[in-house]
């Protein structure tokens, strides 16, 4: 029984080691005149973008701005002037 185990294994190895042997690749050789062509994958199409319409701002008369109320909120740099304030004196000047 001892001797068949034997035997089973070393055909075992044999059959691994042809198969191993198999696996290492023989030298890639390439003659110095020959080009080699790199296949890589085709590119998709694009799609071009499509323009997004801006909205439109209404347009009124002041007799329809009466009493119209609006928030307006900006963020406020501490350290910088305060832009708001140069806009709301331009505005106040002008009416």
């Amino acid at each position: 029984m001892a001797r068949i185990k034997l035997i089973i294994n070393v055909v075992f190895l044999v059959l691994i080691g042809t198969a191993l042997s198999a696996c290492t690749g023989a030298e890639n050789t390439v003659d110095p005149g020959t080009t080699i062509r790199i296949i890589t994958a085709t590119p998709r199409a694009t799609i071009p973008p499509t323009a997004t319409p801006t909205p439109r701002v209404p347009e009124m008369s002041p007799e329809e701005m009466a009493g119209v109320e609006l928030d307006f909120w900006y963020v406020a740099e501490p350290y910088l002037e305060d832009p708001l304030a140069s806009l709301l004196t331009e505005f106040a000047g002008d009416n």
